[in-house]
């Protein structure tokens, strides 16, 4: 037997060099389903296939991986790089972002909700990509797209952030163009965040309600209520206290952030086991 070059999978060393090839083209063309009902399987890529390879790969998997590698594997190569490094970056500023906000409360909850959630935002579609499979030829689209939403999540964000609460003309006239567009946006991405990061069962309790608010006058009886427009929706989803950047985000991004984050210094630096061992100790 020889190494298929996919999740220590093997083949007969007999089999031909180009059965063994579309196998294993088959296997990274359709890595998504593996990884599905495989978890190890997330750390399958042609690159770790060939550099940690326990038992010598079949000749026509290694020309497989070969012309992968060939390809765009250093291009693929350099984006993961880049963006895990970027990635890094990101979340040690959110840290230090969040513990000055959380020591000098200098920002009023009307900007520093906005700011947390988009930041948090951008680090789920660089963390958590929309084509997980490394060896997809879609791998690279994919992580385009994910910079695109980025800079579509700062743009929304910073549409919101700059928004004059003050001028009444929004209550009496309605949201402006750009400002309903980035609203829509905003809560658009938030839904597609919260997929990638959650799953599809708290996107569709979301979309229940939010469709609830917008048809909710076609119920029948006691469950019927008033219907609110786009217009309104946005206006009190995004550009309001009571909506997305409620209480509940307020202690998420305070409360909640800095215990999250405390924790796992400890476990990063085994503080907590240290404290566990010295209880034991006394």
């Amino acid at each position: 037997y020889k190494n298929s070059g996919c999740c220590n999978s093997k083949c007969r060393t007999k089999n031909p060099d180009d059965m063994a090839f579309k196998l294993t083209q088959a296997a990274y063309e359709n890595m998504g389903d593996i990884q599905k009902v495989v978890k190890v399987a997330d750390a399958t890529t042609p690159g770790n296939a060939q550099r940690l390879a326990g038992v010598p790969l079949h000749p026509g998997a290694a020309k497989y991986l070969k012309s992968v590698s060939q390809g765009s594997s250093g291009m693929k190569e350099v984006t993961i790089r880049a963006l895990g490094f970027l990635v890094l970056v990101l979340a040690v500023s959110l840290s230090v972002f969040q513990i000055w906000q959380g020591t000098t409360s200098t920002m009023s909850a009307t900007y520093f909700r906005p700011v947390h959630l988009a930041w948090v935002m951008v680090l789920i579609f660089l963390y958590y990509p929309l084509v997980k499979n490394e060896g997809s030829r879609f791998y690279l689209a994919g992580r385009l797209l994910d910079l695109i939403l980025c800079v579509a999540v700062v743009v929304a964000g910073y549409r919101i952030v700059i928004f004059d609460y003050n001028d009444i003309d929004y209550l009496l006239y309605g949201l402006k163009d750009l400002d309903l567009a980035a609203g829509v946006v905003y809560l658009a991405l938030l839904l597609e965040a919260c997929r990638r990061s959650v799953g599809w069962v708290m996107v569709l309790i979301a979309a229940v309600f939010l469709a609830y608010s917008a048809f909710g006058d076609m119920l029948p009886g006691a469950l019927a209520t008033k219907s609110y427009s786009l217009q309104e929706l946005i206006q009190f989803q995004m550009f309001s206290s009571n909506g997305v950047f409620g209480a509940a985000l307020g202690i998420a991004a305070t409360t909640v952030f800095i215990f999250v984050l405390f924790r796992a210094f400890r476990e990063f630096t085994g503080a907590g086991n240290f404290f566990i061992y010295r209880a034991f100790a006394s």
